[in-house]
């Protein structure tokens, strides 16, 4: 339900301090990457939001092999403390394309 209308994922700090906001924000190639490994993980590989939100991935792709990150902070201490997590614009989308191509040639 949260779902950006380009496919993407995404949050913004506030949403630790005001639940309505959760994955309410610009998208994000990690918070996609990560939204789409758990919809693959319980089974939802083949859901229509699935493939929005890879086609939307793969869209985002750097020559270089890598994605954007977009902002993307991971919390701490919330509400009051993140850090940036650079690799996670790598590694999270580049995860969520291998679950998503291995549970749809699985099914």
């Amino acid at each position: 339900a949260r779902q950006n209308a380009d496919g993407s994922w995404g949050e913004t700090a506030e949403s630790y301090r005001d639940p309505s906001l959760a994955g309410r924000g610009e998208g994000m190639s990690p918070l996609t990457g990560l939204v789409v490994s758990g919809l693959c993980a319980i089974g939802l590989g083949r859901h229509p939001a699935v493939a929005r939100a890879v086609a939307w991935l793969l869209d985002r792709q750097c020559s270089a092999g890598d994605w954007p990150n977009d902002g993307y902070i991971v919390p701490y201490l919330p509400p009051e403390t993140f850090y940036m997590h650079p690799e996670a614009a790598l590694y999270y989308p580049l995860e969520a394309l291998a679950r998503f191509a291995s549970h749809t040639r699985a099914s």
